[in-house]
């Protein structure tokens, strides 16, 4: 092909086999540079079908610098927040790339190739990441492929789907498992001759043998797991029929050539052997039969030890970290009285998530609203207890790949009607912190609770004059400050956590701290201390709210997750200034803690001094309070904190 791109390394929109680009990895992918590597070394054994690589660059010229960046955004904001709030993402994803298409010089070559009589079609388009079929992972599944197709505009639409695959929400997590961060569009997308095959399946070869797996067709469905094959365990004593000792001797070949054991897909017509990729073995070969359903189901909290079905995986970490610490305070809570919530752990693949007899009696009862962890990369994912089925399926790829295992966390969310934080006092009183907007909205500081001080629980005569709030009783505020107090004896400095929901409070979580408690009244103080600086004021961003509610900060120390672009240019201001500032912001945002240690102090409109940023600013002695801004404050007045009190002199020199 001659046309090329008018833009980076002019390589050619299409690139064949023959090419010595095509054989570079980070042109036309790991796919389409393995099969370019072997494709003249087959020695009349078999053939690589006609087939052209659409290179990298073409996709991120198609994008152009809106949509790249917009992606780039996105990704690195799923990366930053620990995978939260993946039920939306394909929504954003598709509002990003809904209108991608084939750049027309692009299409023209497109165009050419397939009306060229060598090349007739009907035609596979298949995904060649730079991320796929590497000798660590593979990444099989993850991204699409698209067979018998018959017209250029069938053709065109699956080079797009192809490159909207590697954004497709279980594509963005697996890389972010597998440590890879960068958002950068790193796909491209090879254009091939169908084979109309009698038989087809794939070849693994492991030391001195080969498991040739087949079955009558094209192969698409044997790939994905969906279809039985028929299997050939051969070794050097083995006698294997045609043509599976072809298949066998090809795929021993092609691991000599390549110095490692390898993957292949192959298809067998008429016309002999064809070769459709060839890939690194990424696992040890088994010849197991591929397993069947599953779906095993444990309490979350209360299993002594875990059945033989479950295998912890990549939920380990964040399994032992919810149970250690929850099951114990749960325990004691449920020994007095107190509501709890428990939750499952659960391993399944996708034919046991189909499968009807085998899913638990309480799965298919689900209602309202439940907590999903997929591991430390997607963490407290809170969704409908009815779009379960349909975020698992998406973002652990179980229609392609339905008999891998995966474990996750399941928890209902118990939103409820209200939400309130206590903390037991030295004199025997409870303070109590409580808002119609939930627990989430007071930990994470997005919004102003109202404070209560609960009697000590031998005060009758106080009890009896207090006017319990809306929607709580006074019976149930006299257990939660009981409880308070029991739990504070085994764990002190703790916070609990609670939310009122169907008539009666529901015990959530705990946290515990050295510090001291202030009160957050306005102009008082959330943490001791006097500060100055230059005064930074902070807009009312979404991207406040939003970081905040990942699970990415905690009283116990920060997740281990990339920093988000909004805290990233946030630093890079603060590093500008000649000293640290005085940040100034609506509300006390947990996200607001990645500041801590480059700031002199923080000034709230509103806050809560049992929110999770008020404890950490108390721990690190930063000085933060409640007060009004002056209406004419501006960025740079110098800002005092003194123990509760804002004081603005003139302008700072920044």
């Amino acid at each position: 092909m001659n046309t090329t791109n008018p833009v980076g390394k002019q390589l050619p929109l299409l690139i064949e086999l023959s090419s010595p680009a095509g054989r570079d990895r980070a042109v036309t992918g790991a796919k389409f540079a393995n099969l370019a590597s072997v494709a003249d070394r087959l020695d009349g054994h078999a053939a690589v079908p006609h087939a052209v690589s659409i290179p990298t660059s073409a996709f991120t010229d198609a994008l152009g610098p809106s949509r790249a960046a917009a992606l780039a955004e996105l990704f690195h904001e799923v990366a930053a927040t620990a995978g939260n709030e993946l039920i939306n993402l394909d929504t954003r994803l598709a509002a990003i790339l809904e209108s991608l298409t084939l750049p027309s010089a692009l299409w023209r070559a497109l165009a050419n190739w397939c009306a060229d009589a060598s090349n007739n079609g009907p035609w596979a388009v298949r995904s060649s990441s730079l991320v796929e079929d590497g000798t660590a992972r593979s990444h099989a599944g993850l991204y699409e492929s698209y067979l018998h197709l018959m017209t250029l505009a069938e053709a065109a639409e699956a080079v797009t789907a192809c490159w909207a695959s590697f954004y497709s929400p279980r594509a963005i997590l697996a890389r972010l498992r597998a440590g890879d961060t960068d958002p950068s569009p790193r796909i491209a997308v090879i254009v091939q001759q169908m084979v109309d095959a009698d038989l087809a399946g794939v070849a693994f070869t492991q030391e001195d043998r080969t498991l040739v797996c087949a079955t009558v067709g094209t192969g698409e469905h044997l790939v994905s797991g969906l279809t039985a094959a028929h299997r050939y365990d051969i070794t050097g004593q083995s006698a294997p029929p045609p043509p599976y000792d072809q298949i066998a001797y090809l795929a021993g070949e092609l691991r000599n050539h390549l110095g490692h054991e390898v993957d292949i897909e192959w298809a067998w017509h008429p016309g002999g052997l064809r070769l459709l990729q060839v890939r690194p073995v990424t696992a040890a070969l088994t010849v197991a039969t591929p397993a069947g359903p599953v779906f095993a189901a444990t309490s979350l909290y209360y299993s002594e030890q875990l059945p033989a079905g479950i295998a912890l995986g990549d939920c380990a970490e964040v399994y032992l970290s919810v149970t250690t610490k929850r099951s114990p305070a749960f325990g004691l809570a449920s020994r007095h009285g107190v509501t709890v919530d428990d939750g499952w752990l659960i391993t399944l693949n996708g034919t046991g998530l189909n499968d009807p007899g085998l899913r638990p009696q309480w799965w298919d009862e689900l209602t309202g609203e439940v907590i999903v962890d997929l591991g430390p990369s997607a963490r407290q994912n809170i969704l409908s207890a009815t779009d379960l089925e349909r975020f698992l399926s998406t973002v652990l790829n179980l229609q392609c790949d339905p008999h891998t295992r995966h474990t996750i966390l399941l928890r209902p969310f118990v939103r409820g009607t209200s939400g309130a934080v206590t903390r037991a006092n030295a004199d025997g009183s409870t303070t109590m912190e409580h808002s119609a907007e939930g627990l989430l909205a007071i930990n994470r500081g997005l919004t102003s609770p109202s404070s209560l001080r609960l009697p000590a629980v031998d005060d009758a005569q106080s009890w009896a004059a207090l006017d319990p709030p809306a929607p709580w009783h006074l019976d149930q505020l006299q257990q939660v400050a009981a409880f308070t107090h029991i739990l504070t004896e085994l764990y002190p400095g703790t916070y609990l956590e609670w939310v009122h929901e169907e008539q009666e409070p529901h015990f959530i979580d705990y946290s515990t701290t050295d510090t001291n408690r202030a009160s957050s009244w306005p102009g008082s103080t959330l943490s001791t201390g006097t500060a100055r600086g230059p005064l930074l004021m902070l807009p009312d961003d979404e991207a406040l709210t939003r970081l905040s509610i990942a699970p990415i900060v905690s009283i116990n120390g920060d997740a281990d997750v990339p920093e988000s672009h909004y805290i990233t240019c946030l630093l890079e201001r603060i590093t500008q200034l000649s000293t640290p500032p005085i940040v100034y912001a609506d509300r006390p945002y947990v996200i607001l803690s990645r500041l801590i240690g480059h700031v002199a102090g923080f000034v709230f409109a509103g806050g809560s001094d049992l929110c999770h940023l008020a404890i950490l600013l108390r721990e690190d002695h930063v000085p933060a309070i409640v007060a009004d801004l002056p209406a004419e404050a501006v960025d740079g007045h110098l800002a005092v904190v003194d123990n509760g009190r804002l004081h603005l002199k003139a302008h700072a020199r920044t």
